[in-house]
């Protein structure tokens, strides 16, 4: 059996690119002084409060968002007896509330602003997940995994907006953060949410993340208010 190679004018392309690219990346050289430059962007963000509180609402967010997200399949198949494909069909309708959020988003913030949506983020997916927990039938958590992703996205935005705000000065360093602790986050949630449930169920893991994200959408609501009536200089000491 013999394997033949063709090249074509896209494969040219991608070779010229990926040349030019590596020539490019051979002449950068990097510092002692930019190496070290690293750990101290990363202090300036940490030592002002506000960025530490968004950084942190960011981290408990990931935690209960995705350690009930994770689960919702395998919880449907245990408790309807439905076949994981067609769980994760009904999972994937929280893209399609993502999607439904990011086509009025700019309506809803104009109508509520950044406090309303933080409210409403939390609430709604709040509600979503307590469905999903005490749902009689699965026919409920179409429209709960709807409502999550709406919710989820509504005060998850917020929170990537205060995020690319919060230093403007070292802006990157800022939102790398914010990324990693959202992972962090969320590996923390579902390995708490994998041990909750070998102990209890699955429902406990729902109703946690309920009550924790209604009240977290509340107090970063709360946060923002305080901040934008007393202004920033609040949150420097």
């Amino acid at each position: 059996m013999s394997f033949t190679v063709r090249y074509d004018d896209n494969n040219q392309e991608f070779l010229i690119s990926g040349s030019m690219l590596a020539r490019r990346a051979s002449g950068l050289a990097f510092s002692a002084e930019d190496l070290g430059s690293v750990p101290r962007r990363v202090l300036d963000v940490l030592a002002r409060p506000w960025e530490r509180t968004v950084l942190l609402v960011t981290c408990i967010e990931g935690a209960l968002a995705f350690s009930a997200l994770a689960f919702i399949p395998s919880h449907l198949h245990s408790t309807f007896d439905l076949t994981m494909p067609t769980a994760g069909a009904i999972v994937a309708l929280y893209g399609v509330g993502g999607l439904l959020y990011s086509r009025c988003a700019r309506a809803l913030l104009r109508r509520f602003g950044e406090t309303g949506l933080a409210t409403t983020g939390g609430v709604s997916v709040g509600l979503a997940f307590a469905t999903i927990a005490s749902a009689p039938s699965w026919q409920w958590t179409l429209p709960a995994c709807l409502l999550a992703g709406f919710g989820f996205y509504a005060l998850h935005n917020t929170l990537q907006t205060h995020a690319t705000q919060m230093a403007p000065a070292v802006r990157g360093t800022a939102v790398s953060l914010f990324a990693c602790v959202l992972f962090l986050g969320q590996s923390l949630g579902v390995l708490i949410a994998a041990s909750v449930i070998d102990t209890f169920s699955s429902t406990w893991v729902f109703a946690s993340s309920a009550i924790g994200l209604v009240l977290l959408g509340g107090v970063f609501a709360s946060l923002i208010r305080r901040r934008n009536r007393h202004g920033s200089e609040s949150f420097r000491n």
